[in-house]
């Protein structure tokens, strides 16, 4: 599971003909982005990769009525909302 630290938009994408909605997200995640590969050789240089927080997006759907914290919710509830989800985030070029 993915951390996500901060909400940059949640914007609605399409409402489906049953009635359900689909949201793009954009959030800033924890370790996402790779900062520093590893280094292996010479030995006595070795580290291992390190990786940082990066902007990325992920889609999901409400269905309809569903009740949510994504349009009228706080950051902190919505964070809460969005992690219990799970979602595949991909990470944005830069």
């Amino acid at each position: 599971m993915n951390e996500i630290i901060s909400i940059e938009s949640i914007e609605l994408n399409s409402t489906n003909y049953n009635g359900s909605t689909d949201w793009i997200v954009v959030a800033n995640i924890a370790n996402m982005r790779l900062l520093r590969p590893a280094v292996y050789y010479p030995a006595e240089l070795a580290e291992p990769e390190e990786w940082g927080a990066g902007i990325c997006s992920a889609v999901l759907t409400l269905e309809k009525d569903e009740q949510s914290p994504l349009t009228t919710g706080t950051e902190h509830e919505q964070i809460e909302y969005l992690q219990e989800l799970d979602l595949n985030w991909q990470l944005d070029e830069d």
